[in-house]
């Protein structure tokens, strides 16, 4: 019985891992993206853009689309840290599987996700 919990457990920190390094990627693109587009503004000439269309322009980058990119990437950033404490918990119930008495297994993982979660 312990076994097959264990194996299940494994089968699910897999998945955790693959859905975790997904959303990194996804969470490097949407921080590229914001950059270039942040970059583009600040380096583009806009002599001649005047009046309502440049202030219509300036406020939906700066405000809109940059406000939008923040959220979306501060959401995949809760997202990751949630992903990666469910791992931690479920890699801990393996090591309480393992009989690990002293615990000093399962303060190491947690000690690593700590570092983890606020490295991402």
């Amino acid at each position: 019985m312990i076994l097959i919990k264990y194996d299940a457990n494994a089968e699910k920190i897999a998945r955790l891992q693959i859905a975790i390094n997904e959303l990194q990627s996804e969470k490097e693109t949407a921080e590229s993206y914001k950059t270039s587009l942040l970059s583009y503004y600040e380096t583009t000439d806009h002599l001649g853009w005047a009046g309502n269309y440049y202030i219509y322009y300036e406020s939906n980058l700066t405000g809109g689309v940059m406000e939008k990119y923040e959220d979306y990437i501060n959401r995949i950033d809760c997202t990751l840290d949630l992903l990666c404490y469910e791992q931690t918990r479920i890699e801990n119930e393996n090591i309480a599987l393992d009989w690990d008495i002293l615990g000093i297994r399962q303060a190491l993982n947690e000690l690593a996700n700590w570092i983890r979660t606020l490295t991402n």
